[in-house]
Formats: structure tokens, C-alpha cells, sequence
């Protein structure tokens, strides 16, 4: 046998046939003598030994000789040769039980199968089939829809045979329903994939069975994600299956993302337009420009909008998706199958019909860079709709779309929302099953739920910015809606320890603005701006606002004392505050003391000369302090010079006037 096994059957042959020489009535020997003429291409021999050894009495050569004649027979298609080699064997042989009732229809032994079966047989199965064509086809479908799925499976393909079969002749006689609904038996019974996905789906769709045609096409896709003809069929049956004559628009709401998601993959799809433009130029003998191709995808997707009807949320996922798989596109593609240059462009609805998610998942952790990586988790996932909302200059959507980036499932449970922080977004639980069917780009992501919430809030600070900006550029400028967005957004940075970042940009935005307001003579609103941003910022942020600030309120107090005398009180307290906020401000320094001089000038002649002195006094202090921090100034010098001045003298004028004059 081991020369049989090694391709040396002569060998084999002639070393069996001297120990048979010796020992002729070993049965194990004989077994193995007519096995090894088979691959000599000796049938006959081999059957004659088999058949007297297989009537030899009982034990295990017998049986395995009735068994390996059954096959020898079976494969030369002596259906009822091979089921008389089985009936010698025992009543509970599996080959007897299980094989026996398949000879027996093979070779037309109808009455056979009528009889007695056996404990685990599938004999009623193959006897259903026998009756094929005597008795309605409900009955014999009927029949295998009550049986163990798992036993007869070679009679279940001879159902699917016979029922396709039926079904291809009911179409060519224009009878599409009886045609669709035998082939909608055949998938109901789980008999297999279909030799022929698109006939299939074209005889289902006709006969009024257009969402099994869906599930026929979408499962042959599966299996071959990258071909594109299935694809393109598969997008025009949903399409037609959702809005074509007669549909619903709610009962077919289920097949809208499937039917988006396929359609989206054709619209970026090189190699189908590739080929599309081919053939037209070869039938109209001129080349067709990428320009008129990029129109043609433009007006496909606009008819899609169009055709898919009202049906909530589709015009967002149906940006979602193609701006997926643009993005995916820019990046090469998602590499599918064992063929090189096979590859996916899509979005992640088309990801998830697939079952593709952790494969994608793996493919975006480790074979994208950095960059291209942060674009791809950005739109393969719940924030893709942030992400379209946030591109179409709709900030305050987008926001409102990161707020829960759960799934259906997760979305149908009772939550508590306290039991995320202020501005945290809601997530699915930690256990969701379709967590990575929603975010696929996350799928193989360490702690793939912390990433999604840090993205989302970091998503969200941009957001939140950038309806701040809106805000600030308004005619009317709104202080308090400006906060609440710089607010929300350095809230939201801290959980992700990003707030030194944020609270710059809030600082450059409010300086930038306030520029512009000061340029327009608007001081009151930019250093109210000012002091909102302030609110939110600490750090460098906080001391550049306050330069500023500072730089503002003196420009306003030298302004407000320039202009009337009146004023000068609201003059004093801008300088006052510009010193507090920043003590190195010298303008606000020699400013202040002239500010208070007159203030002191006014309170002498309305007879107040002790409010009067305690602004001199003040004066003396304010440079003073400037001196300190800046010793020997000139301009402060020479204003202290003044200030302590007018000190002494209004001291002198108080003493003469307290002491009177002296009686002689």
C-alpha cells in the first residue's frame, strides 16, 4: 500500500499478489489487491474482487468493500449497482443510511423510497423529490422546511437544481411571478449561493420579489467586495426597490443606507467609469472627457438625492458617505481579496454592509499615516456626520451631532445623563456588539471607546470656535453668545487637556476683533470683548489679553479726558483699572496723575480741598510705583516733579486758610 501511496502502483500490485500467493484467503490482502488496480485503471478487476469480497461473511473488509464498491459505482454513475452493493451492508451503516436513498432516486427506484426509512436517514427528502412534478411544489418544499437542518445536504442542492430549474423555465414563458416565488423558496431555505446572482435578482426583481433580488445581489457582493458590476447592479436594484413605481418611502427607509452606501461606492469607483467611458467612446468612436465624467457623477448623485424621497436623515448620510469615500480614495483606497491593486473605495455604510469593520479597523491602526489616519477615523464613524455638517460652514450642527454618538441599539436604552460630564458626548456601552459596525475606523484602536470620546470633543472645541467666529464677525456684536461658545469650548479642552491651546485661539480671536473695533472707533465694545475672553483664558493666554486690555482702557481714559471735563471721573477709573490690569504700562502712568490733577482742580473749587489732596496724593503714589519699576524715567520724573508741586502748594493754601489771619 505504501508503494500504491508513493505513485508506484505496479509495484503494489505485484508485491499484493505474492502475499496473496502465499496467503489466498487473507480478505484485508484482497481488499487491498483491488484497491490498488483502480489507480491502473482496471475498474473491472477491482469490482470483481470488491464484489466477492463484500458477500464474504461479515466484519470490517466485508463492510469496507460493499462501501468502496458503492463508491466506485457511484462515480461511474451506476446509481443502482451501487445501492444493491449498499444493501449488504448492516441496516444501521451510515453509508447504507445516508447514501442509499440518493442511489435509489439516481437510479429511478421510486417504490424504494417509499418505504421503511431508517433513524437519521434523509430518505423522506430524496422521496419529496421523487414526487417532484406529481405533487405541488409547496409540498415538497414543505417537506424540506420540516426536516433537521442539518442532514441531506446533497438533497438540499438537488432542491435548489430542481427549483432553479423551474424557475429559469417559468421565465422564459413571461410567467415571472411563479418564477420569482420559486426562487424566493430556494432562498428561503438557505439552499445555497445562486450560480447566476445577477439572473437571479432580474427574475425576483420581476417578479414582484425586488428585496430578495436585493439580498441575492448583496450577498454575491460580499463575497467580492471590489467587483464592481455586482456592486452596480446591487445600487440599481435598491434604487429601484426604494423608489420605483408603488414603493413606500417609509417601509423602504430600511433599504435607504444600504442602497446610499452602494452608490457611493460606484460614484468612486475608477474602474467602472473607467470602463463606462470605454465603451462609449469605442460605440460613438470618440474619447470622453474626464470633465463630462466628473459632470455625469455629479448629476448621478443629484438624481440619487432626488430619487431617494423624504426619508429623514438621508441627504446627511448620503453626504457622509461620499465625502467617506473621497477621503478613502485620496488615500489609495482600502486594500480587499488576495489580488494586488484590488481595492475598496467607499463609505463606512458600505463598510459595515461587507462585515468588513475590523479588517478596516486594522487597516487604518496600521497601513495609513498619521494624518491620513485622523481624516479616515474622522468620517468611518459617528462623528463623519460633525465632520460633514462642520465642512459646510453648519458649526452649530455639528455640535449638536457630536452630542450622541450612539448607536440605534445604544440609542434605544434608558440613559443617565449625568453620568457623563458637562459637554461629554453620549457613547455606546462598553459592550456593544456594533460599536465597531458604527465607528469601523476605531475597530482595532487600543481603548477604541476613550479615542472616539477625545476625537469628539476635540472635533467639538473646533466646532465651538468656530461659532464663536461666526459670532464675533456679527454687526451686532453678542457678548454673551460669544461666551457661552468660548465657555463651552475651553470646557471641553480640559478633558483632553488641550485648554492652553484653546485659550490662545480664544485670545487671538478677541484681539484680532478688538483690533478691528478699536480701528473703528468701537473701544467700549472691544474692551468689552476683551474682558469676556479674559473670563476664559489664564496663562500666556491670559497675560496678552491683558496687555491689551490695558493698552485699551488707557486709550479710552486719555480720550474721555481730552474730550470734556465732565468725563474726566470715567477717564481717571479707565487709567486706574489699565494700571491694575498691567503696572508697566507707562502711558497709563503719566496719563492718570493729569487726569487726577484736574479732578483735584474741580473738587478745590466746589470747597473740598481735602478730597482734592487725597488725589494729589494719589498722583505722588501712582508715579511713585511707575518709578520703582522703572528708576529714573524721565517722563515720570518730571511728572512727579508736577504732582508733588501742586501737593505743597494746595498743602500751603490749606494751612494759610486753617490758620487765618493774626490779630497786631
Amino acid at each position: 500500500m505504501l508503494d500504491a501511496l508513493d505513485g508506484a502502483p505496479e509495484r503494489a500490485v505485484a508485491r499484493l499478489r505474492r502475499i496473496l500467493s502465499d496467503e489466498p484467503e487473507d480478505r484485508a490482502v484482497r481488499l487491498a489487491y483491488a484497491l490498488s488496480w483502480l489507480p491502473l485503471g482496471d475498474a473491472d478487476r477491482a469490482e470483481r474482487v470488491l464484489a466477492d469480497l463484500a458477500g464474504d461473511g461479515s466484519g470490517p473488509v466485508p463492510i469496507r468493500a460493499a462501501r468502496s464498491l458503492a463508491a466506485l459505482r457511484i462515480r461511474q454513475g451506476r446509481w443502482d449497482a451501487a445501492a444493491w452493493a449498499l444493501d449488504a451492508l448492516p441496516g444501521d451503516d451510515p453509508w447504507r443510511v445516508r447514501i442509499r436513498p440518493e442511489c435509489w432516486y439516481r437510479a429511478g427506484r421510486f417504490t424504494d423510497l417509499a418505504g421503511p426509512t431508517s433513524a437519521g436517514s434523509d430518505q423522506s427528502l430524496w422521496a419529496a423529490l421523487a414526487r417532484w412534478g406529481s405533487e405541488p411544489v409547496r409540498s415538497t418544499v414543505a417537506t424540506f422546511g420540516t426536516a433537521d437542518p442539518g442532514t441531506g445536504d446533497r438533497a438540499r442542492r438537488e432542491l435548489a437544481l430542481a427549483l432553479t430549474r423551474a424557475a429559469l423555465t417559468e421565465a422564459d414563458e413571461g410567467r415571472w411571478d411563479a418564477a420569482a416565488t420559486l426562487l424566493y423558496e430556494r432562498q428561503r431555505l438557505g439552499l445555497g449561493p445562486s450560480a447566476s446572482p445577477y439572473l437571479d435578482a432580474v427574475i425576483l426583481g420581476f417578479g414582484g420579489h425586488r428585496t430578495e433580488g436585493v439580498q441575492v445581489l448583496a450577498d454575491a457582493s460580499r463575497a467580492a467586495p471590489a467587483e464592481h458590476r455586482l456592486t452596480h447592479a446591487l445600487a440599481l436594484m435598491l434604487l429601484h426597490t426604494v423608489s420605483g413605481p408603488g414603493s413606500d418611502p417609509p417601509r423602504a427607509a430600511a433599504l435607504h443606507r444600504q442602497c446610499i452606501a452602494a452608490w457611493a461606492a460606484i460614484l468612486h469607483d475608477q474602474e467602472f467609469w473607467q470602463g463606462w467611458a470605454a465603451r462609449r467612446a469605442h460605440r460613438y468612436g470618440t474619447p470622453v472627457p474626464e470633465a463630462y465624467l466628473s459632470s455625469l457623477r455629479g448629476r448621478v448623485r443629484t438624481h440619487l438625492q432626488h430619487a431617494l424621497g423624504p426619508v429623514d436623515g438621508t441627504e446627511i448620510l448620503l453626504h457622509r458617505e461620499v465625502d467617506a469615500a473621497q477621503a478613502l480614495a485620496e488615500c489609495g483606497g482600502f486594500p480587499v481579496g488576495q489580488a494586488p491593486g484590488r481595492v475598496l473605495v467607499c463609505g463606512p455604510l458600505r463598510i459595515a454592509d461587507l462585515g468588513l469593520a475590523r479588517e478596516f479597523g486594522s487597516f487604518v491602526a496600521e497601513k495609513v499615516d498619521w494624518a491620513d489616519a485622523a481624516q479616515l477615523r474622522g468620517y468611518f464613524s459617528q462623528l463623519g456626520f460633525a465632520e460633514v455638517h462642520r465642512s459646510a460652514g453648519r458649526a452649530r450642527e455639528a455640535v449638536d451631532a457630536l452630542a450622541d454618538l450612539r448607536c440605534d441599539g445604544c440609542r434605544a436604552r434608558p440613559v443617565d445623563r449625568r453620568a457623563t460630564g458637562p459637554g461629554q458626548p453620549m457613547l455606546c456601552v462598553r459592550d456593544c456588539a456594533h460599536f465597531d459596525e458604527y465607528n469601523a475606523a476605531y475597530a482595532q484602536t487600543p481603548d477604541k471607546h476613550l479615542a472616539l470620546l477625545e476625537d469628539a470633543l476635540d472635533l467639538s472645541v473646533t466646532a465651538l470656535l468656530e461659532l464663536a467666529r461666526t459670532a464675533l464677525t456679527a454687526e451686532t456684536l453678542d457678548l454673551t453668545e460669544v461666551g457661552s461658545h468660548w465657555r463651552q469650548a475651553v470646557e471641553r479642552a480640559r478633558l483632553i487637556d488641550a485648554a492652553p491651546d484653546v485659550q490662545d485661539a480664544v485670545a487671538d480671536m478677541a484681539l484680532g476683533r478688538a483690533a478691528a473695533l478699536e480701528r473703528a472707533d468701537r473701544l467700549d465694545d472691544a474692551i468689552a470683548l476683551i474682558d469676556e475672553a479674559r473670563r476664559h483664558c489664564g496663562g500666556v493666554a491670559g497675560e496678552r489679553l491683558n496687555g491689551q486690555l490695558a493698552t485699551l482702557l488707557a486709550s479710552r481714559g486719555i480720550r474721555a479726558g481730552n474730550a470734556e471735563p465732565a468725563r474726566m471721573a470715567d477717564a481717571a477709573a479707565d487709567l486706574r483699572r489699565a494700571i491694575e490690569v498691567n503696572p508697566h504700562l507707562r502711558r497709563a502712568r503719566v496719563n492718570l496723575p493729569v487726569a487726577l490733577r484736574e479732578l483735584a482742580l474741580d473738587r478745590v473749587g466746589r470747597g473740598d480741598p481735602v478730597a482734592a489732596l487725597d488725589l494729589l496724593r494719589e498722583s505722588v503714589r501712582v508715579l511713585e510705583a511707575g518709578l520703582a519699576d522703572e528708576p529714573g524715567q524721565p517722563e515720570l520724573l518730571t511728572a512727579l516733579g508736577i504732582a508733588r508741586a501742586d501737593l505743597q502748594d494746595l498743602t500751603a493754601e490749606l494751612l494759610r486758610l486753617i490758620s487765618g489771619p493774626r490779630r497786631r
